[in-house]
């Protein structure tokens, strides 16, 4: 699997970061972002590559609302390592200009 998008090749080890979940079968992985914005902020995202959310949205919608809910499995499955996310946490995204990294991702940011 290659990928030229930062994120993909943070979650397949080929860049620095920090991985929290990388699940090749399903195809969406979850890393540390590099601009944190709460004490967990975590960007989710399928290893294909959408240039945005709104890309994936329109052309894949099934994997669209599968990054969805690999996102809330896996965060229910790391509260306990993570105990800030017992508190909640916010899910949330940007399209069109706002996207720093050209590739479909959500944010997960704990609620302090």
């Amino acid at each position: 699997m290659t990928n030229d998008s930062p994120l993909v090749q943070v979650a397949l080890g080929m860049m620095p970061g920090e991985v929290i979940v990388a699940d090749k079968e399903a195809g969406f992985a979850i890393i540390k972002s590099l601009e944190q914005e709460a004490a967990v902020h975590w960007l989710a995202f399928p290893f294909e590559l959408y240039a945005g959310l709104d890309e994936m949205r329109t052309t894949a919608p099934e994997r669209f609302l599968q990054l969805f809910a690999f996102v809330q499995e896996q965060v229910e499955c790391l509260k306990s390592h993570y105990p800030l996310l017992e508190h909640g946490y916010t899910i949330k995204f940007h399209c069109g200009a706002y996207e720093t990294v050209a590739h479909a991702k959500l944010h997960i940011l704990s609620t302090e």
